[in-house]
Order: C-alpha cells, then structure tokens, then sequence
C-alpha cells in the first residue's frame, strides 16, 4: 500500500483562489502532488477541461483528496 499523501493545502489552495482559472491552475498542481495513477490522474485533468463553475471546482478538490485517503465520494 502506498504512503498517502497531505493534500490539505493545495485543496485550501483551490478554494482560497479568487478566479476559475487560478482555482484549476492549484487543481492540477493537487493533482501532480498525488499518488494517483497515471490514468486517474489523466481522467480527473480531463474532467477539469470541463469544469466551469468555482462551486465544482472546490467539490472536485476535495473528493480527490478524500478519494486518495481511501474514502468514496460521490
């Protein structure tokens, strides 16, 4: 099993930034941060492209943390 990771601060990261683009600029950097798969990894920057709402952004933020500390999130 692999170590898990701290990602509570690029999560507040995604949520203390004032603007979409910077809030998916902090999710990519969460997303680089992690011990994801290759193929998570890829399919949650996919699913970002697409994302246009703050109010997401901040949800998708947090369910990848939670979902990297082996809790499933909807």
């Amino acid at each position: 099993m692999s170590k898990v990771v701290d990602l509570s601060q690029e999560v507040q990261a995604v949520w203390s930034a004032k603007t979409i683009d910077l809030k998916k600029e902090a999710m990519v950097k969460l997303i680089e941060k992690s011990h994801a798969k290759a193929e998570t990894k890829q399919n949650y920057l996919t699913e970002l492209s697409k994302i246009s709402s703050s109010t997401k952004l901040d949800k998708l933020a947090v369910n990848y943390m939670m979902s990297g500390e082996g809790l499933k999130v909807v």
